[in-house]
Order: structure tokens, then sequence, then C-alpha cells
């Protein structure tokens, strides 16, 4: 149903959720879609902690790549893909505490609006 969504309707009447489903079964458009319904205002947030370009960068880079990893274990009752779901992922330790979980356990979430 996704794949008919996507290719008929196009994205912007996607709900996210839909889109991570599509995500999980790596579907490129999916992400960018993520991307260009999100990036800006992750990227704002990002700037808010991170105050050189790259790095900047660099960090929203690292939670698309999550993204993308990670879809397959989003779950809607874990919140929206970027206000709950991600956030939860981006702060669970593993390895250490890299940018892109730094600036999400911080609590410099974007919010929907």
């Amino acid at each position: 149903m996704i794949g008919a969504t996507l290719d008929q309707q196009g994205v912007s009447s996607v709900p996210d959720e839909a889109l991570m489903k599509a995500v999980s079964r790596h579907r490129h458009d999916a992400l960018a879609a993520l991307y260009n319904r999100h990036g800006k205002r992750l990227r704002a947030t990002i700037d808010g902690v991170v105050h050189e370009g790259a790095e900047a960068d660099d960090v929203l880079q690292e939670i698309f790549m999550q993204i993308w990893e990670e879809a397959g274990r989003y779950s809607p009752r874990a919140g929206k893909p970027l206000d709950g779901w991600l956030p939860l992922r981006a702060a669970v330790p593993s390895t250490g505490c890299d940018g892109a979980r730094l600036i999400l356990a911080c609590g410099s979430v974007i919010k929907s609006g």
C-alpha cells in the first residue's frame, strides 16, 4: 500500500509513520521525503547546539543514517518518528556519545509545529 501511495500520490500526503515503514523496506524515496520534510527543522535544532557548520552537517547525516539503519525497529506506539521514537533511540547509549546522541539526549529535540 505505501509503495502505491508513494508512487501515485507523491509523498506530501503520506504520514511520517508510513514513510518510516517504507524506509524500513529500504525505500530511498521515503528517506528523502523525511529529509525534505524535517531536515531544515532538525538542522536549526542542531545549529542551536553545534556552532560549526561542518560538524552540524555531520550530525544531521548521522541522524538520517540512524533513521535508515533502525527504521525496522520503529513502532507508531513510540510516538511520531522525529518527535518520540528517534530521540529515544538516539539517547540510548551504545558505543559512546556521538554528536547526534549528545544533541538529542540533551533535550534539544525538534517539536512538531
